[in-house]
């Protein structure tokens, strides 16, 4: 069970869930820490709102990984519940591309991330470009 908003999205395969990168219009407004989650959070809140949702109905965040001040700050401004977010950069730094699916990985490994759950995503690359999507988690059944 899949959801996902956007005028414009990519269909991509990742980690045997089917997922959609979001592009959003282009935004350069401010700079620094709020021009890289400003768009994340825009379109967090465009993802939640376009299916009734609020960071209530979300069971786990994955934000990018670049460093905690931008987390928090994404955190701050959704106004989700810390015990919901998933951070490790503080144990394997910036992993660049790599840091939501390694969250999402070590998340079900340690047993916060549970078959149903309902999970906020938001990824950014140089602060000019964001992605957002709520999926709901369900493994691959194994055989």
């Amino acid at each position: 069970d899949l959801l996902a908003y956007s005028l414009f999205a990519l269909p991509l395969t990742m980690m045997a869930l089917p997922v959609y990168v979001l592009v959003p219009p282009f935004y350069a407004t401010t700079t620094g820490l709020a021009l890289s989650t400003i768009g994340a959070v825009l379109l967090a809140t465009r993802v939640l709102d376009a299916f009734g949702l609020t960071m209530d109905d979300i069971d786990l965040f994955i934000p990018h990984q670049a460093n905690t001040r931008i987390i928090d700050h994404a955190v701050d401004k959704l106004g989700i519940d810390r015990a919901k977010v998933i951070v490790n950069v503080d144990r394997y730094g910036n992993t660049s591309s790599a840091s939501v699916p390694l969250a999402m990985v070590e998340a079900r490994d340690d047993g916060r991330l549970k078959p149903g759950a309902l999970v906020l995503m938001i990824a950014f690359g140089g602060g000019l470009t964001w992605g957002t999507t709520v999926a709901r988690y369900e493994p691959a059944q194994t055989q």
